[in-house]
């Protein structure tokens, strides 16, 4: 079964262990991590043989409760994200 995770190069263990279904959960959650999180971080989506174990809404449910959710296409990141409480 393929599963996607990302990639943090050994700075994020938790986000490291989850796997998503899809390469866009994973994108999504990514996105929100440089932007809205550590905006050091950029992670990168890497393919993996695991089963998924979260979605990327419940994934960050958890981190971040006020997750505004994806960034609209279009949208600058650094405006969806500047009014988001972290």
């Amino acid at each position: 079964m393929t599963s996607y995770r990302l990639d943090c190069y050994g700075h994020d263990d938790q986000l490291e262990e989850a796997r998503f279904a899809t390469r866009s959960e994973a994108e999504e959650v990514a996105q929100a991590t440089e932007y809205g999180g550590d905006g050091y971080l950029a992670p990168r989506v890497v393919e993996s043989a695991d089963a998924p174990t979260i979605t990327a809404a419940a994934y960050m449910a958890a981190v971040w409760p006020e997750y505004p959710g994806p960034c609209p296409a279009g949208t600058d990141p650094d405006e969806w994200f500047a009014n988001a409480d972290d």
